[in-house]
Order: C-alpha cells, then sequence, then structure tokens
C-alpha cells in the first residue's frame, strides 16, 4: 500500500522536461509520439522513467521502446483520470471479483475506466499495430508486460515487470 501512496505521490506532480522530450524523440516514431502525448501525463512520466532506467542498464532497442510504449492502451481512456485510475486500483486490490465484473460489462465510466486499466496491454499491442509498428518484440512486450506466467519464461520480461513495478 505505501508503495501505490507513493506512486499516488509521484503521478500528482509529475511533469517531463526538455531532455525527456528528446529522450521521446529518439525513440518514438512521430505516430507514435502523437499517441504518447494523448496519455496523461503521469503516464508519460512513468513511462519515461522506466525507459531511461531500461537505456541506463543496456537494454536492446525494443526494450527501451516497449518500456515507452507499454502503457500506450491507456491512451484509448481519456476518462482514467489519476482519481478514477486511484479506484480502480483500489477496487481491484479490494474488491476483485467485483471489479472484474464491472470491467467485463464495460458499463459506465467506472465500467470503461476498469475494462481499459485491466486490458491495456491488449488494447496498447492493438494500438502499436493500429499505427503501424512492425517489431512483433515490442508488440509482444506491449501486449505481454502485466502476464505473470509469461515473465516466468522470459526473462527480459521479468525484468521489465519488476522496473516497472517500482515505478
Amino acid at each position: 500500500m505505501v508503495r501505490r501512496i507513493r506512486q499516488f505521490y509521484k503521478a500528482l506532480f509529475a511533469r517531463l522536461n526538455k531532455s525527456d522530450y528528446t529522450f521521446l524523440s529518439d525513440y518514438l516514431t512521430k505516430t507514435e509520439l502523437e499517441v504518447f502525448m494523448t496519455l496523461p501525463v503521469f503516464d508519460r512520466k512513468h513511462s519515461v522513467d522506466i525507459a531511461r532506467h531500461l537505456h541506463h542498464q543496456g537494454a536492446q532497442l525494443e526494450l527501451v521502446r516497449a518500456g515507452l510504449l507499454h502503457d500506450i492502451g491507456k491512451a484509448r481512456c481519456p476518462e482514467l483520470t489519476i482519481v478514477k485510475r486511484s479506484i480502480c486500483v483500489l477496487l481491484e486490490a479490494l474488491f476483485p471479483k467485483h471489479a472484474r465484473n464491472k470491467a467485463t460489462s464495460k458499463k459506465g465510466k467506472l465500467g470503461r475506466a476498469l475494462y481499459v486499466h485491466q486490458n491495456h496491454p491488449e488494447i496498447g499491442a492493438e494500438v502499436l499495430e493500429i499505427l503501424g509498428c512492425t517489431d512483433e518484440r515490442i508488440i509482444w512486450l506491449v501486449r505481454h508486460h502485466a502476464d505473470k506466467e509469461a515473465a516466468k519464461t522470459d526473462d527480459e520480461l521479468a525484468a521489465f515487470m519488476v522496473i516497472d513495478d517500482r515505478m
């Protein structure tokens, strides 16, 4: 719970600086960057922080790009504000069955927010395919970045998930 409170606090004050924008333009195509910029600033900063961490660890280009693009599916739900995201996280932690049912129904703004929150990896992979991303490894990493089973057989994905969880 302390980790989630820290994430919330970081999200409240998230800002991108000039070097973040340069980093983004170095790694994303123009089209990817346009969609990326539709994410709330806290998601953008989170993704940049992950990608920079991966870059500094010497990760391959595909993993750094996946770090930037892993939450791109959330761009499909502009109503997924920091408050609604917090509600989603709390519901998923305290009432997982209710959260899954509400997400499955997609009814109302909360149902849609829960659906996108729970399914953003798959949505993100579809967005990348629509944008013309042809790198299957990036699409796979985005699609599976929250898949604990897939991480058991892919060391890069497992390492990525640890970093994502920390940030």
